[in-house]
Protein backbone atom coordinates (compact mmCIF):
# COMPACT_ATOMS: atom_id res chain seq x y z
CA UNK A 1 0.00 0.00 0.00
CA UNK A 2 1.27 3.50 -0.77
CA UNK A 3 0.42 6.89 0.74
CA UNK A 4 -2.34 7.52 -1.82
CA UNK A 5 -4.33 4.42 -0.88
CA UNK A 6 -7.06 4.34 1.73
CA UNK A 7 -7.37 1.46 4.17
CA UNK A 8 -10.11 0.75 6.68
CA UNK A 9 -11.40 -2.13 8.75
CA UNK A 10 -12.69 -3.22 12.12
CA UNK A 11 -10.94 -2.33 15.35
CA UNK A 12 -10.54 -6.04 16.07
CA UNK A 13 -8.71 -6.46 12.76
CA UNK A 14 -6.38 -3.64 13.81
CA UNK A 15 -5.75 -5.29 17.20
CA UNK A 16 -5.05 -8.62 15.48
CA UNK A 17 -2.54 -6.94 13.16
CA UNK A 18 -0.75 -5.36 16.13
CA UNK A 19 -0.56 -8.77 17.82
CA UNK A 20 0.86 -10.36 14.65
CA UNK A 21 3.38 -7.65 13.66
CA UNK A 22 4.59 -6.63 17.11
CA UNK A 23 5.95 -3.42 18.54
CA UNK A 24 7.01 -0.50 16.35
CA UNK A 25 10.53 0.87 15.97
CA UNK A 26 12.25 3.87 17.52
CA UNK A 27 11.21 6.12 14.60
CA UNK A 28 7.49 5.74 15.44
CA UNK A 29 5.70 8.93 16.54
CA UNK A 30 2.15 9.63 17.67
CA UNK A 31 0.17 12.65 18.72
CA UNK A 32 -3.38 13.73 19.52
CA UNK A 33 -4.65 17.14 18.38
CA UNK A 34 -7.71 18.75 19.93
CA UNK A 35 -9.65 20.15 16.98
CA UNK A 36 -12.57 21.53 18.99
CA UNK A 37 -13.58 21.50 22.65
CA UNK A 38 -16.94 22.73 23.94
CA UNK A 39 -17.67 21.90 27.61
CA UNK A 40 -18.71 18.24 27.30
CA UNK A 41 -17.89 17.38 23.69
CA UNK A 42 -14.58 17.32 21.83
CA UNK A 43 -13.32 16.51 18.35
CA UNK A 44 -9.85 14.93 18.29
CA UNK A 45 -7.40 13.86 15.61
CA UNK A 46 -4.98 11.07 16.40
CA UNK A 47 -1.95 10.66 14.13
CA UNK A 48 0.47 7.75 14.20
CA UNK A 49 3.47 8.00 11.89
CA UNK A 50 5.83 5.25 10.77
CA UNK A 51 4.10 2.31 12.41
CA UNK A 52 5.92 -0.36 10.42
CA UNK A 53 5.99 2.09 7.49
CA UNK A 54 2.32 3.08 7.76
CA UNK A 55 0.70 6.35 8.76
CA UNK A 56 -2.70 6.38 10.45
CA UNK A 57 -5.03 9.31 11.04
CA UNK A 58 -8.15 8.83 13.15
CA UNK A 59 -10.87 11.36 13.90
CA UNK A 60 -12.68 10.86 17.20
CA UNK A 61 -15.65 12.49 18.86
CA UNK A 62 -15.50 12.37 22.65
CA UNK A 63 -18.33 13.06 25.10
CA UNK A 64 -17.86 13.92 28.77
CA UNK A 65 -20.40 12.17 31.02
CA UNK A 66 -20.22 12.34 34.81
CA UNK A 67 -16.73 13.86 34.58
CA UNK A 68 -15.30 11.09 32.37
CA UNK A 69 -14.41 11.38 28.68
CA UNK A 70 -15.76 8.59 26.45
CA UNK A 71 -15.43 7.92 22.73
CA UNK A 72 -18.72 8.24 20.86
CA UNK A 73 -19.46 5.10 18.88
CA UNK A 74 -19.84 5.32 15.11
CA UNK A 75 -23.04 4.89 13.20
Amino acid sequence: MNENEYQSGSIQGFYDTIDNIGACGDDYTARVDVISLEKTIAALRGIEDNWHGYKFTDLLIMNKINGEWNRCKGL
